[in-house]
């Protein structure tokens, strides 16, 4: 008796490979293009420990989230200087942060409330290095 040779290739097979290969490139899509959060893995500035000693902190990355209250001083070249109200341990503490020029294209207005990724720069300075408004 003899053989029928088979023609093609099974559809089944067909279809497992068109869907590994949508998987793998749906994988790759998502992973290339997911947004990165800039305040992940920082952790929040304790208010009381920069207030007594800020040079302690110095070099360190924190997060700060709180209201604009003022905006004392602005320069183009140099960037902002605001006043961001934060909820510490013992009610509402103030504090100066220097966002940089790189963020001007950002409206930055008073009594917006923002989450803000500062670095203790020399003398106890808070330096945004990114930004985000809440």
């Amino acid at each position: 008796m003899a053989r029928r040779a088979r023609k093609g290739i099974d559809t089944g097979v067909l279809v497992g490979i068109i869907a590994a290969v949508l998987a793998v490139g749906g994988f790759g899509y998502f992973a290339l293009h997911r947004g990165k959060d800039p305040m992940a893995g920082t952790t929040p500035l304790n208010v009381r420990d920069y207030m007594e000693n800020a040079n302690s902190l110095s070099g360190n990355v924190y997060s700060v989230t709180g209201k604009i209250e003022e905006k004392p001083h602005w320069t183009p070249d140099k960037g902002q200087l605001v006043v961001v109200s934060v909820e510490g341990d013992s009610g509402a503490e103030l504090i100066p942060v220097l966002i940089p020029s790189e963020f001007n294209g950002e409206n930055v207005s008073r009594g917006d409330q923002f989450t803000l990724k500062v670095e203790v720069g020399a003398k106890g300075r808070l330096i945004a290095r990114a930004l985000s408004k809440s």
